[in-house]
C-alpha cells in the first residue's frame, strides 16, 4: 500500500465530481475535504489486500481506479468492485470486525476517510457522508434481499 500524501487537489477534485458519492458535496465542502486532507489517497498493487475478513474496522474505502474482488472467509469470490462504488461501510458505521475480504485485481486508487477526520468535518458535511453511506447500505439490502428471493421461488 502506497499513501498519496501530496495528491494534486485539482486532480482530486475533478476526481470527486465524477463520483456519485460526491454528487451532494458542494465545491467548498469539497475544498474543505482537500485542503485539510480530510481524505487520504492510496494506491494497492494487484493481489495486495485492502481489508481482510474478522478484523476491526474504522475506515471505508471510495474506488477511484481499478478494480477489487469482494472474497468470503472460505476466499470466494462472491463480488467485484468498479470504479466509483464504496466499501467497508458497514464495519465503519458499526464499529464491527469486517465481514469480507477485498483484494485488487489490478492496481488500484482509493480515497479513505476514517472515524478520526470524520470528526473533523463541519457537522453538515459529515451528515452528507453519513447519508450517503446509509443509502449505500439501504441499496446493497435490497439487492441481497433481491437475490436471497430467487432461492426462495
Amino acid at each position: 500500500m502506497k499513501e498519496f500524501r501530496h495528491f494534486n487537489a485539482l486532480k482530486m477534485a475533478e476526481i470527486m465530481n465524477r463520483l456519485d458519492f460526491f454528487r451532494t458535496v458542494t465545491a467548498e465542502e469539497k475544498r474543505n475535504l482537500i485542503e485539510n486532507n480530510l481524505i487520504k489517497v492510496r494506491g494497492y498493487v494487484a493481489g495486495e489486500q485492502l481489508i481482510e475478513v474478522g478484523r476491526q474496522g474504522d475506515e471505508f474505502f471510495m474506488l477511484m481506479s481499478g478494480k477489487l474482488d469482494v472474497l468470503t472467509s472460505a476466499q470466494k469470490k462472491v463480488a467485484e468492485l468498479k470504479p466509483g462504488q464504496f466499501f467497508g461501510e458497514v464495519a465503519f458505521i458499526l464499529n464491527e470486525r469486517r465481514t469480507a475480504t477485498i483484494v485488487a485485481q489490478d492496481n488500484v486508487v482509493v480515497m479513505v476517510l476514517d472515524h478520526t477526520t470524520l470528526k473533523l468535518m463541519p457537522v453538515n458535511l459529515r451528515d452528507k457522508i453519513k447519508d450517503k453511506l446509509i443509502s449505500g447500505l439501504v441499496k446493497r439490502v435490497a439487492e441481497l434481499n433481491g437475490q436471497l428471493e430467487k432461492f426462495i421461488d
